[in-house]
């Protein structure tokens, strides 16, 4: 305090060197001591007052000791664990700070393959946890990352973990098709994360889990056609009992989706998916020889006044995916419906215009 006037400034000094200003806030000052490394330093307070007065405080000597790390061990999941694929399982540690009340554990990260998978939450004492649903199959090296108030970072020991298919799936909680008689499935194929795409069609959407939300999928230009069928594809977990994703034509627009076909090569990432199937209600299938249509493989059909159609899906990731509708295929119907040449001109399939 200033008896006949204010203070104007305060400097902080450290051993004898000016370590930066103080700050005000009404009549009192504050300032925060830099980062230091251990030891013992002499700090005292320079103050200045409006009229160029200057005064200094007593030296408080000060002793910094070296920060210690904090202290980690693992609690879940056990060295070698395995894991269920697409099933919640709880991460968790047990960290301390030697330092306190001095310093705390400020936060905790997982990661699995060096990759982050969660932000851990100290829910009780000195345990810090988080949930991790892995939907890959295959082998994981898990650790967690803590870091203290006082900047202090160590890691955990490596912990390995498998991910595997449910050996003993609860049957009753895969939903299922067909129960009343209007769906069909025509098509599956397993996707290179282990989750499975299924195609069909359906009267209705009432069968969809309870919380699955269908997106509708476009096909400009594309008249109705009175089949009174829904095409559809359906994105699953790699035990059927999640759906992903559910995405459909309108009502009326086409018969079914009927084919997928992957475009990747077998162990790396999906990407383009092809679709195919038919227009009308009376379509009559028969597979023969492979074709190719805007590097769609296929296969060549027989089919009876109706048309067959083609829809791409670029699969980004496992949960969703982009469309877009490619066009009509024209399937001309033979006279002669046994045995016959794919040289055949009534058998031919192309892509109009």
């Amino acid at each position: 305090m200033d008896i006949d006037g204010q203070v104007d400034s305060i400097l902080m000094l450290i051993n004898g060197n000016i370590a930066g200003a103080a700050s005000r806030s009404g009549s009192a000052w504050s300032w925060n001591m830099p980062q230091l490394e251990a030891g013992t330093y002499a700090v005292r307070a320079r103050a200045t007052d409006d009229m160029g007065a200057v005064s200094e405080s007593t030296t408080v000597v000060v002793t910094l000791t070296p920060n210690q790390l904090p202290v980690v061990a693992w609690n879940q999941p056990a060295q070698n664990a395995r894991i269920v694929a697409n099933s919640q399982t709880e991460l968790s540690v047990i960290a301390s700070d030697p330092d306190t009340p001095l310093g705390n554990v400020t936060s905790v990260t997982f990661f699995a393959n060096n990759v982050q998978i969660g932000q851990g939450v100290n829910a009780s004492g000195e345990t810090w946890s988080t949930s991790w649903t892995p939907r890959i199959l295959g082998d994981y090296q898990l650790q967690a990352r803590i870091r203290d108030s006082n900047r202090g970072e160590v890691w955990t020991i490596l912990r390995e973990v498998s991910v595997i298919v449910d050996p003993d799936p609860e049957i009753a909680t895969v939903f299922y098709v067909g129960a009343s008689g209007s769906q069909e499935l025509l098509d599956v194929n397993e996707l290179s994360d282990g989750s499975i795409i299924a195609v069909g069609s359906t009267s209705n959407l009432d069968w969809l889990p309870q919380g699955v939300t269908p997106i509708s999928l476009t096909a400009p230009g594309l008249a109705t056609r009175g089949t009174g069928r829904i095409g559809f594809i359906v994105h699953m977990s790699a035990d059927m009992t999640t759906v992903y994703g559910f995405y459909h034509l309108a009502m009326d627009l086409v018969r079914d989706v009927r084919w997928i076909r992957k475009t990747n090569i077998p162990g790396t990432p999906t990407g383009v998916l092809y679709v195919s199937g038919a227009f009308g209600q009376q379509s009559v299938f028969h597979w023969k020889t492979e074709w190719k249509l805007c590097g769609c493989e296929s296969h060549r059909i027989r089919m009876d006044r109706y048309r067959d159609y083609f829809g791409e899906l670029c699969w980004g990731t496992s949960m969703g995916c982009r469309w877009r509708w490619s066009g009509c295929v024209f399937g001309l119907r033979s006279q002669q419906f046994g045995q016959y040449s794919p040289d055949d001109p009534h058998h031919r399939c192309f892509r109009p215009g």
